[in-house]
């Protein structure tokens, strides 16, 4: 299965954030018709939401809600790898 990693979390916040970027800065220079304003609100703007999104995608990795145990087509929950991993070595030690 594969697993969600920080990499690929903060990799989704940046894409979206240049979608996003483009329109805050679009919508602010339809208001003002100020290009420096509209690039200045449009950058400290995703500064904060890159960082914000990327935490609460972090943040997520903890939360079980959403999540079922046993085989699925589903990804697998980042937060499960460690737990995995110490339950592959209890069956390991069990067979030995």
């Amino acid at each position: 299965m594969a697993i969600e990693t920080s990499y690929r979390s903060f990799s989704k916040a940046i894409s979206y954030r240049v979608l996003s970027t483009i329109i805050t800065a679009g919508i602010v220079f339809g208001v003002t018709g100020k290009g420096e304003l509209a690039f200045a609100v449009a950058g400290f703007d995703s500064l904060i939401k890159v960082l914000s999104y990327y935490l609460h995608e972090r943040v997520w990795v903890f939360v079980r809600f959403g999540l079922v145990d046993g085989p699925s087509d589903e990804v697998e929950h980042p937060g499960t790898r460690e737990i995995g991993a110490v339950l592959s070595e209890m069956e390991l030690s069990e067979k030995a």
